[in-house]
């Protein structure tokens, strides 16, 4: 089964984690109809656009990959907007080369939104794991019972953000993109103008991404 919804991932030297990252995507219970694995100039001699290339040969059969190699480097929101630019989908969903999904994501996250076409952006929790926990130890996932959902108001969000990157899917014809200058807080800057222009947002009470590094820190396991 396929859902409407291009996967969106920036890739800047990431031999070494993105096969675990787009292998997440590769066992989702619903694919996404495609991948854009953006090269944003890597300087490693190739590496990185070769490894992105192999696993667009390797999963070839199963969903679109497509990559984008730019020449110059932006950072990440110039990446995520050239992939963001090429989906042809209704539904964009991001994930960072070094994270990796639930293998429930898509399939829970889209079917929420389509049962709310009000929304325009959701986001959820993440886990961040050790590095040999997900998915080489095969540890048991956490499993997926109902769960609750909370809307996101423009005042909760203009406190702190409410959505991490790896966890949002988005509607594609939003009249938005990351700011290009931006190289921190690009995100955050980006939900701000989604929901101070009147899109409403949510969060749904499940751990389906997982990151491998402290994200601000090492006090918070999950959030």
């Amino acid at each position: 089964m396929h859902v409407p919804v291009s996967v969106v991932i920036p890739c800047y030297c990431c031999e070494g984690t993105i096969e675990r990252a787009v292998g997440s995507v590769m066992k989702q219970t619903a694919l996404p109809v495609e991948i854009f694995l953006v090269d944003d100039a890597s300087p490693d001699h190739g590496r990185t656009l070769n490894k992105l290339r192999q696993l667009q040969e390797l999963f070839c059969d199963k969903t679109h990959i497509e990559v984008i190699a730019l020449k110059n480097n932006g950072g990440p929101s110039v990446a995520r907007n050239a992939g963001w630019e090429a989906a042809t989908q209704p539904y964009i969903a991001f994930l960072d080369a070094d994270d990796a999904w639930h293998p429930q994501k898509l399939e829970i996250q889209y079917g929420w939104m389509k049962e709310h076409p009000e929304i325009a952006l959701t986001g959820h929790k993440c886990l961040w794991l050790k590095e040999d926990s997900f998915p080489q130890s095969g540890e048991p996932l956490p499993k997926v019972e109902e769960f609750q959902v909370r809307r996101i108001t423009k005042l909760s969000l203009l406190f702190s953000s409410r959505f991490s990157t790896r966890s949002v899917m988005l509607k594609n014809e939003l009249p938005f993109r990351f700011e290009p200058k931006k190289r921190y807080s690009e995100d955050y800057l980006l939900w701000l103008q989604i929901a101070l222009s009147g899109y409403q947002g949510a969060f749904l009470d499940l751990p389906l991404a997982y990151l491998y590094k402290a994200p601000y820190g090492e006090g918070r396991l999950k959030w």
